[in-house]
């Protein structure tokens, strides 16, 4: 372990209620990102690579992070006659998707912190597919783990709770991320002057608050404490899980990928 990285590791947990501050407030402008073009183009090139019409009725699919249930809602739509199982950590984002989802017997809503490790130990169900949204790269801490060795502990974990011939579908920030590019697309799209129920001045309000969280998780990136692993690197990364058929797409305006790989 080098200098940089011993000092990063000792003031690792002082970050720890940033984080936390952090998502609190995000979740509180997430909803007006959902409607941006940038957003909606990730969300069809993550349906894409999750195959999801393919699956049979009743199939099992598990959403790591749901957050407003987006991905949740994308997913039944493309296949109604599938199962969901939407896990969050956070007390607001669950609140919503209780709300969102409280008629639809297709979906079960759980509290879940995917960074504990008896969480994995006692999941018993079996998916056939796992799918999670820009989620994975900012879980901090796992099994002892911290910062970029977080990730691959976390993904054979994944790999661990996939039927055979299961797909894995998720996406990171890319290693040099500029969440600004996206906002200039969304401005340039006028997309928050567009959110359903809201007025012009509110969208574009959040929208300067949503700049401000997206510049602090990329800023976070770059200390460490998430990690926004390069494509190389997320191609061993899969491999030593075991995945195979592993793929790499770009998009939200080229500043996430989007992988998928197959458990044979």
């Amino acid at each position: 372990m080098t200098e940089m990285e011993s000092t990063q590791f000792e003031n690792f947990d002082s970050f720890e209620k940033r984080v936390s501050a952090l998502w609190e407030e995000y979740a509180k402008v997430y909803p007006f990102l959902i409607h941006s073009s940038a957003y909606k183009g990730l969300v069809h090139d993550f349906l894409e690579g999750s195959n999801v019409e393919n699956l049979r009725t009743g199939g099992e699919v598990l959403d790591l992070g749901a957050g407003t249930g987006n991905i949740t809602n994308a997913l039944l739509e493309k296949n109604p006659a599938i199962k969901i199982t939407a896990v969050d950590n956070n007390d607001a984002m669950v609140q919503y998707l209780n709300n969102r989802f409280s008629e639809d017997s297709r979906v079960s809503v759980k509290k879940e912190d995917i960074g504990d490790l008896d969480v994995w130990k006692k999941r018993e169900e079996v998916f056939n597919i796992v799918a999670s949204n820009l989620v994975l790269p900012y879980i901090t801490h796992l099994n002892g783990n911290k910062g970029k060795d977080v990730l691959p502990e976390l993904i054979k974990y994944v790999y661990g709770s996939l039927s055979e011939d299961g797909t894995f579908v998720w996406s990171s920030p890319k290693n040099e991320v500029n969440f600004g590019k996206v906002f200039k697309d969304a401005v340039t799209h006028l997309d928050f002057a567009r959110v359903p129920g809201h007025s012009p001045i509110k969208g574009l309000k959040s929208a300067k608050r949503i700049l401000s969280h997206a510049n602090e998780i990329a800023e976070l990136g770059r200390l460490g404490i998430f990690y926004f692993p390069k494509e190389e690197d997320i191609i061993d990364i899969m491999k030593e899980s075991g995945f195979r058929k592993i793929t790499i797409k770009e998009s939200f305006v080229k500043q996430s990928n989007v992988i998928t790989g197959k458990k044979i």
